[in-house]
Protein backbone atom coordinates (compact mmCIF):
# COMPACT_ATOMS: atom_id res chain seq x y z
CA UNK A 1 0.00 0.00 0.00
CA UNK A 2 1.59 3.37 -1.11
CA UNK A 3 2.29 5.64 1.85
CA UNK A 4 -0.63 8.77 1.60
CA UNK A 5 1.19 11.69 1.64
CA UNK A 6 0.13 15.52 3.14
CA UNK A 7 2.39 18.49 3.18
CA UNK A 8 1.91 21.13 5.54
CA UNK A 9 2.63 24.61 4.13
CA UNK A 10 3.33 26.07 0.87
CA UNK A 11 6.47 27.24 0.74
CA UNK A 12 9.79 26.82 -1.27
CA UNK A 13 11.09 23.78 0.37
CA UNK A 14 7.19 22.81 0.20
CA UNK A 15 7.34 22.82 -3.45
CA UNK A 16 10.27 21.15 -3.71
CA UNK A 17 9.11 18.20 -1.75
CA UNK A 18 6.01 18.16 -4.28
CA UNK A 19 8.19 18.21 -7.05
CA UNK A 20 10.38 14.92 -5.82
CA UNK A 21 7.39 12.92 -4.70
CA UNK A 22 7.06 11.17 -8.18
CA UNK A 23 10.65 9.79 -8.00
CA UNK A 24 9.23 7.98 -4.99
CA UNK A 25 7.02 5.32 -6.17
CA UNK A 26 5.82 3.65 -2.92
CA UNK A 27 4.32 7.39 -1.52
CA UNK A 28 1.42 9.35 -2.99
CA UNK A 29 1.11 13.13 -2.33
CA UNK A 30 -2.38 12.89 -1.33
CA UNK A 31 -2.77 16.91 0.22
CA UNK A 32 -1.85 20.09 1.05
CA UNK A 33 -3.10 22.00 3.88
CA UNK A 34 -2.48 26.19 4.12
CA UNK A 35 -3.67 28.85 5.94
CA UNK A 36 -6.00 30.04 3.33
CA UNK A 37 -8.06 28.21 0.73
CA UNK A 38 -6.60 29.64 -2.17
CA UNK A 39 -3.28 29.32 -1.32
CA UNK A 40 -3.53 26.01 -0.80
CA UNK A 41 -6.01 25.52 -3.70
CA UNK A 42 -3.47 26.65 -6.06
CA UNK A 43 -0.37 24.66 -4.70
CA UNK A 44 -2.75 21.68 -5.53
CA UNK A 45 -3.79 23.03 -9.01
CA UNK A 46 0.19 22.95 -10.18
CA UNK A 47 1.06 19.90 -8.52
CA UNK A 48 -1.91 17.80 -9.22
CA UNK A 49 -2.78 17.13 -5.77
CA UNK A 50 -6.60 15.69 -5.12
CA UNK A 51 -7.34 17.74 -1.92
CA UNK A 52 -6.67 21.07 -0.72
CA UNK A 53 -7.20 22.15 2.85
CA UNK A 54 -7.43 25.37 4.19
CA UNK A 55 -6.55 24.90 7.45
CA UNK A 56 -3.47 22.05 9.10
CA UNK A 57 -5.69 21.08 11.17
CA UNK A 58 -8.63 19.35 8.44
CA UNK A 59 -5.62 17.95 7.19
CA UNK A 60 -4.79 16.32 10.50
CA UNK A 61 -7.97 15.06 10.46
CA UNK A 62 -8.45 13.41 7.11
CA UNK A 63 -8.28 9.48 7.79
CA UNK A 64 -7.01 9.10 4.54
CA UNK A 65 -3.41 10.81 5.23
CA UNK A 66 -1.14 8.46 7.01
CA UNK A 67 2.15 10.33 6.62
CA UNK A 68 2.67 14.37 7.20
CA UNK A 69 5.73 16.55 5.24
CA UNK A 70 6.09 19.53 8.03
CA UNK A 71 7.16 22.49 5.45
CA UNK A 72 6.09 25.33 7.60
CA UNK A 73 8.73 28.13 9.37
CA UNK A 74 10.76 27.29 12.18
CA UNK A 75 8.73 28.66 15.14
CA UNK A 76 6.02 25.89 13.74
CA UNK A 77 7.68 22.82 13.31
CA UNK A 78 6.77 22.06 17.15
CA UNK A 79 2.85 22.72 17.22
CA UNK A 80 2.37 21.35 13.62
CA UNK A 81 4.26 18.37 14.18
CA UNK A 82 3.11 17.58 17.44
CA UNK A 83 -0.55 17.87 16.34
CA UNK A 84 -0.10 15.51 13.58
CA UNK A 85 1.51 13.10 15.75
CA UNK A 86 -1.55 13.46 17.95
CA UNK A 87 -3.98 12.43 15.46
CA UNK A 88 -2.22 9.48 14.13
CA UNK A 89 0.02 10.29 11.35
CA UNK A 90 3.94 9.54 10.74
CA UNK A 91 6.05 12.53 10.69
CA UNK A 92 8.73 14.22 7.82
CA UNK A 93 9.56 17.42 9.36
CA UNK A 94 12.11 19.91 7.67
CA UNK A 95 15.49 20.64 9.50
CA UNK A 96 15.72 21.88 11.79
CA UNK A 97 13.21 19.60 13.46
CA UNK A 98 12.78 22.35 16.60
CA UNK A 99 14.94 24.67 18.30
CA UNK A 100 15.50 23.18 21.59
CA UNK A 101 16.14 19.99 23.02
CA UNK A 102 13.29 20.04 25.53
CA UNK A 103 10.76 20.65 22.35
CA UNK A 104 12.46 17.68 20.04
CA UNK A 105 12.62 15.31 22.92
CA UNK A 106 8.72 16.06 23.77
CA UNK A 107 7.88 15.10 19.67
CA UNK A 108 9.89 12.04 20.06
CA UNK A 109 8.21 10.93 23.21
CA UNK A 110 4.64 11.70 21.79
CA UNK A 111 5.13 9.72 18.79
CA UNK A 112 6.48 6.88 20.90
CA UNK A 113 3.52 7.08 22.97
CA UNK A 114 0.60 7.61 19.68
CA UNK A 115 2.88 4.94 18.18
CA UNK A 116 3.79 6.59 15.15
CA UNK A 117 7.58 7.08 12.84
CA UNK A 118 8.95 10.54 13.22
CA UNK A 119 12.00 11.65 11.56
CA UNK A 120 14.06 14.96 10.93
CA UNK A 121 14.36 15.57 7.56
CA UNK A 122 18.06 16.33 6.95
CA UNK A 123 18.32 14.93 3.54
CA UNK A 124 22.13 15.58 3.29
CA UNK A 125 22.47 12.52 5.26
CA UNK A 126 20.62 10.09 2.95
CA UNK A 127 22.69 11.77 -0.85
CA UNK A 128 24.46 9.00 -1.79
CA UNK A 129 27.91 10.91 -2.05
CA UNK A 130 27.50 11.60 1.39
CA UNK A 131 27.04 8.00 2.21
CA UNK A 132 29.75 6.55 0.44
CA UNK A 133 32.15 9.82 2.10
CA UNK A 134 30.66 8.07 5.68
CA UNK A 135 31.49 4.09 4.26
CA UNK A 136 34.81 5.65 4.01
CA UNK A 137 35.20 7.04 7.02
CA UNK A 138 34.24 3.58 9.17
CA UNK A 139 36.17 1.67 7.30
CA UNK A 140 38.89 3.61 8.56
CA UNK A 141 40.60 4.59 4.86
CA UNK A 142 41.78 7.91 6.06
CA UNK A 143 42.62 6.78 9.55
CA UNK A 144 41.36 8.24 12.81
CA UNK A 145 39.34 12.01 12.63
CA UNK A 146 41.38 14.73 13.83
CA UNK A 147 39.53 17.39 11.98
CA UNK A 148 36.76 18.67 9.87
CA UNK A 149 35.85 22.31 7.76
CA UNK A 150 32.44 22.86 6.46
CA UNK A 151 30.87 26.43 5.50
CA UNK A 152 27.68 27.37 4.45
CA UNK A 153 26.72 30.80 3.74
CA UNK A 154 24.70 33.00 0.79
CA UNK A 155 24.19 36.55 0.22
CA UNK A 156 20.47 38.34 0.92
CA UNK A 157 19.96 41.50 1.15
CA UNK A 158 19.08 42.75 4.61
CA UNK A 159 15.50 43.47 5.02
CA UNK A 160 14.30 43.20 8.12
CA UNK A 161 10.66 42.31 7.43
CA UNK A 162 12.02 39.49 5.79
CA UNK A 163 11.56 35.98 7.60
CA UNK A 164 15.10 34.92 7.37
CA UNK A 165 15.87 38.21 9.01
CA UNK A 166 12.93 38.22 11.87
CA UNK A 167 14.00 37.03 15.10
CA UNK A 168 10.17 36.16 16.25
CA UNK A 169 10.47 33.82 13.24
CA UNK A 170 13.27 32.64 13.91
CA UNK A 171 15.94 33.68 11.11
CA UNK A 172 19.42 34.03 10.79
CA UNK A 173 22.43 31.97 9.49
CA UNK A 174 22.38 29.33 12.60
CA UNK A 175 19.01 27.88 12.23
CA UNK A 176 18.74 28.59 8.25
CA UNK A 177 22.29 26.65 7.09
CA UNK A 178 24.49 26.25 10.13
CA UNK A 179 22.21 23.47 11.18
CA UNK A 180 24.06 21.03 7.95
CA UNK A 181 27.47 21.89 9.27
CA UNK A 182 26.75 20.77 12.79
CA UNK A 183 24.52 18.17 12.04
CA UNK A 184 27.63 17.06 9.47
CA UNK A 185 30.07 16.58 11.96
CA UNK A 186 28.02 14.91 14.57
CA UNK A 187 27.91 12.51 11.60
CA UNK A 188 31.36 12.37 10.57
CA UNK A 189 33.17 12.80 13.63
CA UNK A 190 31.15 9.20 15.18
CA UNK A 191 32.43 7.35 17.27
CA UNK A 192 33.47 10.22 18.90
CA UNK A 193 30.65 12.38 20.99
CA UNK A 194 30.49 15.94 21.38
CA UNK A 195 31.78 17.79 24.47
CA UNK A 196 31.99 21.63 24.39
CA UNK A 197 30.99 24.31 21.33
CA UNK A 198 32.13 27.57 21.13
CA UNK A 199 31.21 30.25 18.38
CA UNK A 200 31.10 34.06 17.72
CA UNK A 201 28.41 35.77 15.46
CA UNK A 202 27.72 39.16 13.89
CA UNK A 203 24.23 40.26 14.61
CA UNK A 204 21.98 42.09 12.23
CA UNK A 205 20.11 45.43 13.38
CA UNK A 206 16.58 42.65 14.07
CA UNK A 207 18.61 40.50 16.28
CA UNK A 208 19.39 37.33 14.31
CA UNK A 209 23.16 36.36 13.22
CA UNK A 210 23.84 37.26 9.71
CA UNK A 211 27.63 35.61 9.73
CA UNK A 212 28.84 32.87 12.46
CA UNK A 213 32.02 30.60 13.27
CA UNK A 214 32.20 27.99 15.62
CA UNK A 215 33.93 24.99 17.08
CA UNK A 216 32.99 21.63 18.27
CA UNK A 217 35.29 19.45 19.73
CA UNK A 218 34.84 15.69 20.59
CA UNK A 219 35.89 13.50 23.23
CA UNK A 220 38.12 11.64 20.95
CA UNK A 221 39.95 15.20 20.29
CA UNK A 222 39.06 15.71 16.70
CA UNK A 223 37.83 19.56 16.62
CA UNK A 224 35.63 20.87 14.01
CA UNK A 225 35.77 24.30 12.93
CA UNK A 226 32.33 25.56 10.93
CA UNK A 227 30.24 28.17 9.54
CA UNK A 228 27.49 29.55 8.25
CA UNK A 229 26.17 32.91 6.60
CA UNK A 230 23.03 34.97 5.32
CA UNK A 231 25.60 37.57 4.21
CA UNK A 232 28.06 36.47 2.12
CA UNK A 233 28.56 33.26 -0.23
CA UNK A 234 31.00 31.18 0.92
CA UNK A 235 32.72 27.72 -1.19
CA UNK A 236 30.00 25.47 0.72
CA UNK A 237 32.64 22.48 0.84
CA UNK A 238 33.35 20.44 3.56
CA UNK A 239 36.48 18.10 4.13
CA UNK A 240 36.99 15.96 6.92
CA UNK A 241 40.87 15.29 7.68
CA UNK A 242 42.11 12.25 9.65
CA UNK A 243 45.58 10.98 10.17
CA UNK A 244 46.24 9.39 6.79
CA UNK A 245 44.22 11.29 4.60
CA UNK A 246 41.25 13.40 3.76
CA UNK A 247 37.68 13.37 2.27
CA UNK A 248 36.24 16.46 0.36
CA UNK A 249 32.72 17.22 -0.55
CA UNK A 250 31.93 19.67 -2.67
CA UNK A 251 30.71 22.01 -4.26
CA UNK A 252 27.80 21.86 -1.71
CA UNK A 253 28.58 19.55 0.77
CA UNK A 254 24.99 19.63 1.78
CA UNK A 255 24.31 18.03 -1.48
CA UNK A 256 27.43 17.11 -3.38
CA UNK A 257 27.52 15.53 -6.29
CA UNK A 258 30.98 14.75 -6.09
CA UNK A 259 33.12 12.77 -3.41
CA UNK A 260 36.92 12.28 -3.09
CA UNK A 261 39.43 9.62 -0.83
CA UNK A 262 42.49 11.64 -1.01
CA UNK A 263 45.64 9.92 0.21
CA UNK A 264 49.34 11.76 -0.07
CA UNK A 265 47.89 14.74 -1.37
CA UNK A 266 46.25 12.45 -4.84
CA UNK A 267 42.60 11.43 -5.09
CA UNK A 268 42.59 7.91 -4.88
CA UNK A 269 38.89 7.36 -5.00
CA UNK A 270 36.15 9.58 -6.34
CA UNK A 271 32.12 8.68 -6.43
CA UNK A 272 30.23 10.74 -9.13
CA UNK A 273 26.44 11.00 -9.27
CA UNK A 274 23.54 12.94 -10.54
CA UNK A 275 20.62 13.26 -9.20
CA UNK A 276 16.95 15.01 -9.90
CA UNK A 277 16.00 16.34 -6.34
CA UNK A 278 17.68 15.00 -3.64
CA UNK A 279 15.01 14.68 -1.73
CA UNK A 280 13.85 11.27 -2.94
CA UNK A 281 16.69 9.33 -0.95
CA UNK A 282 15.65 10.59 2.65
CA UNK A 283 11.49 10.00 1.30
CA UNK A 284 12.70 6.80 0.38
CA UNK A 285 13.87 6.12 3.51
CA UNK A 286 11.33 7.51 5.91
CA UNK A 287 8.58 5.07 3.56
CA UNK A 288 11.20 2.29 4.04
CA UNK A 289 11.59 2.85 8.15
CA UNK A 290 7.71 3.10 8.15
CA UNK A 291 7.08 -0.27 6.42
CA UNK A 292 9.45 -1.82 8.48
CA UNK A 293 8.03 -0.57 11.69
CA UNK A 294 11.26 0.77 12.98
CA UNK A 295 11.03 2.89 15.83
CA UNK A 296 13.46 5.59 14.44
CA UNK A 297 15.90 6.27 11.22
CA UNK A 298 18.92 4.99 11.80
CA UNK A 299 20.75 7.48 9.75
CA UNK A 300 19.39 10.64 11.48
CA UNK A 301 18.61 9.27 14.85
CA UNK A 302 17.48 11.09 17.77
CA UNK A 303 19.87 11.48 19.78
CA UNK A 304 21.61 13.83 16.87
CA UNK A 305 18.55 15.91 16.24
CA UNK A 306 18.71 16.44 20.27
CA UNK A 307 22.68 17.02 20.48
CA UNK A 308 22.20 20.09 17.57
CA UNK A 309 19.36 21.83 18.80
CA UNK A 310 21.68 21.40 22.16
CA UNK A 311 24.25 23.41 20.08
CA UNK A 312 21.75 25.85 18.51
CA UNK A 313 20.69 26.61 22.70
CA UNK A 314 24.26 27.27 23.77
CA UNK A 315 25.10 29.49 20.74
CA UNK A 316 22.34 31.40 20.72
CA UNK A 317 22.63 31.92 24.62
CA UNK A 318 26.24 33.12 24.18
CA UNK A 319 25.14 35.51 20.99
CA UNK A 320 22.54 36.68 22.91
CA UNK A 321 19.13 36.21 20.97
CA UNK A 322 16.01 36.95 22.69
CA UNK A 323 12.94 34.30 23.61
CA UNK A 324 10.96 36.16 21.17
CA UNK A 325 7.87 34.20 20.24
CA UNK A 326 5.18 34.64 17.77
Amino acid sequence: MSLRLGIIGTGTIAHKMARTVPLVPAVTLAAVASRSQSTASAFAEEFSIPTAYPSYDALYADPDINAVYVATPHPLHYPCALAAIRSGKHVLCEKPLTLTRADSAALYAAAREHGVFLMEAMWTRFIPTVLTAKRWLDDGRIGKVRYMTAAFGYHTPYDPTENIFRADMKGGALYDVGVYCIEAALDFMKPQTLVSVTGTADMTPSGVDAVNAFTMRFDGGAVAGLSSAISCTTDNAAVIYGECGRIKLGENFYAPKRAELIIGGKVVENHEIAFTSGFEYELAHFERCIKEKKPASDRIPPEDTLKCAEVFEKLTADWGYQDVRL
